[in-house]
């Protein structure tokens, strides 16, 4: 079993560590069209949309702080998308946001950031229906939590989650991997070998 405290240090040196650079969701939120719709149509709710966007912020901080090399469509992309939505809908929702209210809120922004992904074709198309399974997987971790789940035991359960191979990665199917799209099931010895030494630690204690 994890120290807890660990996992809570982990997490709370990456939101200092993310607070202390400035992060970056003003400057997608202001270069993305449908990110910038998203912030429009919830204009009147800025709270919630202040809390999302922390939380996404520092959901990206974490994993840069628990994975060695944080790399697009990998395990470590699962965790980011998983943990963010994660992060979000707990965060929003013990703001006071009805629960069936968090999840719509969190869905559709994830749908709005897939939209100004960039990508095109089949890529597009694989790798958006990775990352909203993904997407909901952390959504539903968040909504069965028990009231007064910590965020240090919500970074567990989707690690948990995660080494259960309940999300989703590209396939590596060497030069065909572009062209393929193909994705499989998260394992846990592709999360543990990406981890860094001292979160590997943390989640194997």
């Amino acid at each position: 079993m994890p120290s807890i405290s660990a996992l809570r240090t982990i997490a709370g040196q990456a939101t200092t560590e993310f607070r202390q650079a400035g992060g970056g969701v003003v400057s997608r939120l202001r270069n993305s069209r449908h990110m910038l719709q998203f912030a429009a149509a919830n204009a009147a709710h800025p709270q919630r949309v202040m809390r999302g966007a922390d939380a996404y912020s520092g959901a990206v901080a974490t994993a840069r702080r628990v994975f060695a090399n944080p790399r697009p469509e990998d395990v470590t992309d699962a965790f980011r998308h998983t943990y963010a939505s994660a992060l979000m809908t707990q965060r929003i929702h013990a703001g006071g946001t009805p629960l069936d209210t968090t999840l719509r809120f969190v869905r559709r922004l994830g749908q709005a950031h897939e939209r100004d992904s960039g990508l095109t074709g089949l890529a597009a198309t694989q790798a958006t229906h990775m990352d909203l399974h993904n997407n909901e997987l952390g959504m539903r971790i968040a909504a069965a939590a028990a009231p007064g789940t910590t965020e240090p035991q919500l970074l567990r359960s989707v690690l948990d989650a995660i080494g259960d191979g309940r999300a989703l990665v590209r396939r590596d199917l060497g030069a065909a991997y572009e062209l393929s799209g193909a994705t499989r099931a998260s394992t846990r010895e592709e999360l543990v070998a990406a981890l860094t030494p001292d979160a590997r630690a943390v989640l194997l204690g």
